[in-house]
């Protein structure tokens, strides 16, 4: 009696052949992963003693080979500065990360690596392609040369280390200034006869000195309620600045000169009063250009016994800051 044949399902020597390719592949990447790492050995960094001195979980002192950067003992205050980025890139990539060394030599009890991440990617070629440093041709090795290009790369495009924008010192800060400022806004007034609280919109122009801390302003300010009252104030007032090269916040005290005017909507017209006087607060934060054109807010108070306003104001400045030593 003839014999079955054995049915094998048609995917199985498929599968086999998956199998014995993932295991070559694996085994090949394996072999090369160790012959990469033969020469390097696992190091783990506690702590970051310079931009470019380390201390390891063994107590080994390392530093990065052909990198050279600005030291935090730097006198100078803005390459000191610079170093507080080299220490927060070196603290992000560096602290208690998966690292593997190869060491080029020593110097003083001092180890000279090469360093790579998990992903074995060279940290001294990252250091320098990101401008954190200068390259070093000393000590001589098989990867100077890709050191040096990272280097010309980063140096090509003027990037940190070598923007010499960031080391050069900024001109002194000149303490004089002109400006003039259009507002709109809107507030509260009280009138003295209706003894009523009301919304207002306002307009005013403005027009301010600075010399140093000291602040003088002439202005006229018109405020507006009810669409048939307002009140027309122009003042002086002087008091403190505070500045630097991009902004102010002035404070300032003064008097002002006032009149009502009310629109009766008939035939007697528009009625004034006379001219009364009362005193004016204004405050105001801005932020400019180092010339020209500016922006920011106001406050003004203006009280009398006639009528009483506060507004709230959005400005636009035009004029000429810091402009005398």
């Amino acid at each position: 009696m003839p014999s079955c044949p054995t049915l094998v399902p048609e995917n199985i020597s498929g599968q086999n052949m998956r199998y014995r390719y993932c295991f070559i592949v694996g085994f090949i990447f394996s072999f090369f992963l160790c012959f990469i790492l033969q020469a390097k050995e696992p190091v783990r960094i506690i702590q970051i003693l310079d931009t470019n001195l380390f201390k390891t979980a063994d107590g080994k002192i390392i530093s990065l080979a052909n990198v050279k950067t600005i030291s935090i003992q730097d006198p100078d205050s803005l390459r000191q500065k610079f170093t507080f980025k080299v220490y927060g890139f070196a603290e992000k990539s560096l602290i208690n990360k998966v690292l593997f060394m190869e060491v080029a030599t020593e110097n003083d009890s001092v180890l000279i690596v090469h360093l790579w991440d998990e992903m074995l990617e060279s940290v001294n070629k990252k250091i320098l392609q990101n401008g954190y440093g200068y390259f070093d041709p000393e000590p001589d090795g098989k990867y100077q040369r890709k050191y040096e290009i990272a280097s010309q790369n980063a140096k090509d495009i003027e990037l940190r280390i070598y923007n010499a924008e960031l080391f050069r010192p900024q001109k002194p800060l000149k303490p004089n200034a002109i400006w003039l400022t259009k507002g709109i806004g809107i507030g509260k007034t009280k009138s003295a006869r209706t003894n009523r609280i009301t919304g207002s919109f306002s307009l005013e122009t403005s027009f301010y000195f600075r010399r140093k801390w000291f602040v003088a302003l002439i202005g006229s300010q018109t405020a507006g309620w009810e669409f048939h009252n307002w009140i027309t104030s122009s003042y002086i007032c002087v008091g403190k600045a505070f500045y630097d090269r991009y902004g102010d916040i002035i404070l300032t005290i003064g008097v002002s000169r006032n009149q009502w005017e009310y629109d009766t909507e008939s035939e007697r017209g528009i009625i004034k009063s006379d001219y009364y006087y009362g005193a004016q607060l204004k405050i105001q934060s801005s932020i400019h250009l180092p010339q020209l054109f500016g922006a920011g807010l106001s406050i003004s108070c203006n009280y009398t016994k006639e009528t009483s306003y506060f507004i709230m104001s959005a400005n636009l400045s035009f004029g000429f800051w810091n402009f005398y030593h």
